[in-house]
């Protein structure tokens, strides 16, 4: 949520109502036991650089996020979908490896955090600059 916080501009987009609804809607989701939905979802996209597909009862994807990301090659992150139900993780059977990251769990995450932060701080300080030189 401190990712989706960070990136507010893009995010607000897909959070219905004011900026206050934002702060509430990171609030609510903040809490233990909040199932995650398509927003927490694009966010894990950009967080681990993967494509994500969501599964339902076909084997082609209902929704695929970021279809062209796709840093660590081959590996998707592959989730199922029962109608107003939760999100299910799947695994294919041959899968042989321990793990999709070589990373220590959390690293990927804060990395995450750090890059987006300092593109944030980045494009406040264009956009102030741009306000300067175009009153």
């Amino acid at each position: 949520m401190e990712y989706i916080e960070i990136e507010k501009d893009f995010y607000l987009n897909y959070v219905i109502g004011t900026g206050k609804d934002f702060k509430n809607y990171i609030k609510w989701k903040s809490q233990s036991g909040i199932w995650g939905d398509d927003v927490e979802i694009q966010a894990m996209s950009e967080i681990y650089q993967m494509r994500i597909e969501i599964y339902t009862y076909k084997i082609t994807p209902m929704r695929t996020f970021h279809e062209t990301l796709n840093q660590y090659k081959d590996k998707v992150i592959k989730l199922s979908y029962h109608g107003k139900s939760h999100f299910n993780s799947l695994k294919e059977i041959k899968f042989k490896e321990k793990g999709i990251f070589k990373d220590t769990f959390g690293i990927v995450e804060q990395q995450a955090l750090i890059n987006a932060k300092k593109l944030s701080d980045l494009r406040k300080f264009i956009q102030q600059k741009s306000h300067k030189n175009n009153p």
